[in-house]
């Protein structure tokens, strides 16, 4: 579910037009093996690459618990995290990438994706995990 309250019409960080690719690519399936071989374009070798899992695929989560993942980007370890909590909410400045978030996610009931600046969002429950993966080097 792609929760727009706070989007403001414009994506403020993008890779630019290889994330129509991207958002094709995930649409038609969910794993980028054979195109990974064969590709050498940095976004689509960032934004599929299955080993980025190994970033946070190692933690030992409460199964129970909630997380807030700001900065999404193209949910490269948003479906790892939805498998690991009860729920998750992906925060992404970019509505293009929060519809290839929505694309690679599509089985996970347990993830609302909000699209904005996590400044200007509020949040009604708390957090018992948040991450920041590839976030801060961006921030001001």
């Amino acid at each position: 579910m792609i929760n727009e309250s706070f989007y403001k019409g414009q994506d403020l960080y993008t890779d630019g037009n290889i994330e129509d690719e991207i958002l094709n690519l995930v649409k038609n399936r969910d794993d980028f093996t054979e195109i990974l071989v064969e590709e050498t374009r940095w976004p689509i070798l960032y934004h599929l690459s299955p080993e980025r899992r190994n970033i946070l695929d190692w933690y030992a989560f409460d199964e129970g618990g909630t997380l807030l993942e700001i900065g999404a980007g193209c949910g490269a370890l948003t479906g790892m995290l939805c498998e690991k909590v009860k729920k998750v909410v992906a925060v992404e400045l970019s509505r293009k990438r929060s519809a290839i978030i929505e694309q690679r996610c599509c089985d996970k009931s347990n993830l609302e994706i909000m699209v904005g600046n996590f400044d200007d969002m509020k949040f009604p429950e708390s957090f018992d995990y948040i991450t920041l993966v590839g976030v801060l080097e961006y921030a001001k």
